[in-house]
């Protein structure tokens, strides 16, 4: 398809057009498979960079298209950058893709974004394919209940409903419930690895917990005491709180601060 200058249309009816634009106006060539017949037809009305879709009765005209030589092409008056094969353009934001990310690109000098439009009882959804397999990977609307579903490897892994509430596929909750370690030691240095774990002590020995600098911004944890041996504290980062557990099957949680390397302990 050259889009500047003429456009190219075959439609099922085994009639093709062929547009050339000059100026304002423009002559259009169609020819007739079935008859073998050729008409030239004059346009009006018609600018440079203008897409001609139709059947030759009731065409439509897009202005500001734009096919380059690397096979791309911008809906809009944006130019194509090297990452893009399809921009649709509302005004230049002055960025540029990222090789790998943008082999569609919606841009705009304003706010921009993709909406999903259907009926208040069907699904709008976004898959992610291979050859494997075409919906491996999914975001899904559902308008019929107002919920969102979030598909990972081919499984539905997290659904929120209309009330915000969420649930796990039973995968995910078996990762939740292996997540409870047991120490049977005396000593235990917190690392990013128990970020989120119910740790259970069942030492009947004094228990030291240390915990320094250096863990991920979001560390959190829940310590239990199962054995007669109290938990306390130890380390590099500041600690507030709770000094100690309060005796057997008492727990304790640490939570991040908002100050950098600073825990509440309850």
């Amino acid at each position: 398809m050259a889009l500047e200058g003429s456009s190219f249309i075959s439609d099922v009816r085994n009639i093709i057009h062929i547009k050339a634009i000059n100026g304002s106006t423009s002559q259009e060539i169609v020819y007739n498979k079935t008859t073998a017949s050729t008409d030239i037809v004059t346009g009006t009305s018609l600018t440079a960079n203008s897409l001609i879709l139709g059947n030759g009765s009731s065409d439509i005209k897009v202005d500001n298209v734009t096919a380059t030589h690397e096979g791309g092409m911008v809906l809009g008056s944006a130019s194509l950058d090297s990452n893009n094969f399809l921009k649709v353009s509302g005004g230049n934001s002055g960025a540029s893709g990222v090789a790998g990310l943008t082999t569609v690109a919606i841009e705009d000098d304003t706010a921009a974004g993709i909406t999903i439009l259907t009926p208040n009882t069907q699904l709008g959804s976004i898959a992610f394919g291979d050859p494997e397999n075409g919906a491996i990977g999914r975001i899904r609307y559902n308008h019929s209940n107002d919920s969102m579903t979030l598909r990972t490897n081919g499984v539905d892994a997290l659904i929120i409903d209309s009330n915000r509430n969420t649930s796990l596929s039973s995968n995910e909750l078996q990762r939740v419930a292996a997540y409870a370690l047991t120490e049977a030691g005396t000593a235990k240095t917190l690392t990013d690895a128990d970020c989120g774990a119910v740790i259970n002590f069942t030492s009947n020995s004094a228990i030291t917990v240390t915990i320094n600098t250096g863990l991920a911004s979001n560390f959190q944890a829940t310590l239990i005491q199962l054995g007669t041996g109290t938990i306390s504290f130890a380390g590099t980062a500041t600690r507030n709180g709770a000094t100690t557990s309060g005796g057997q099957y008492t727990k304790l949680d640490i939570y991040p601060a908002n100050t950098a390397d600073t825990y509440t302990i309850i």
